[in-house]
């Protein structure tokens, strides 16, 4: 009987091992330590995946109109990408591309475009986003 009890111990511990194992090979790992600047993106575009129910090629100014609501067509008034630039016409936002040639990759705001609109914003509402908790306070007011 001592027997039996000690080797149903001894395989209920190898599946817990091999169960903690499996699972922690098939989580994806966030990093723990982000700069600001990676924090920022992976905010945005986490958010851009919730409200889309998966993730996006990239996102245009629609796109993040639609998910932050706080966002004005005002805040794309004049923002530059790297095939264009945005421009506030008719009540909405109109895209002015520099090169001939349209794709919707066109539209894309890359990094760099993407933290002037941040950078624009958080002055449109006196938030100050130099740290995380200013940059959370300023998703949550314009979501």
């Amino acid at each position: 009987m001592k027997k039996v009890v000690i080797f149903i111990l001894v395989f209920a511990l190898f599946v817990g091992i091999f169960i903690f194992f499996i699972q922690k090979n098939t989580t994806t790992e966030i990093p723990s330590v982000m700069s600001l600047d990676q924090y920022k993106i992976y905010i945005v575009n986490e958010l851009v995946k919730e409200h889309y129910g998966g993730a996006l090629e990239g996102y245009d100014a629609q796109t993040l109109l639609e998910v932050f609501g706080g966002l004005l067509n005002d805040d794309f008034d004049g923002l530059h990408t790297p095939h264009g630039t945005y421009e506030k016409s008719g009540g909405g936002v109109a895209f002015r591309p520099t090169e001939g040639g349209f794709s919707e990759e066109k539209l894309f705001l890359d990094t760099e475009s993407l933290f002037i609109l941040l950078d624009k914003v958080s002055k449109r509402l006196l938030i100050p986003i130099d740290t995380r908790e200013g940059f959370e306070t300023l998703i949550t007011a314009i979501q």
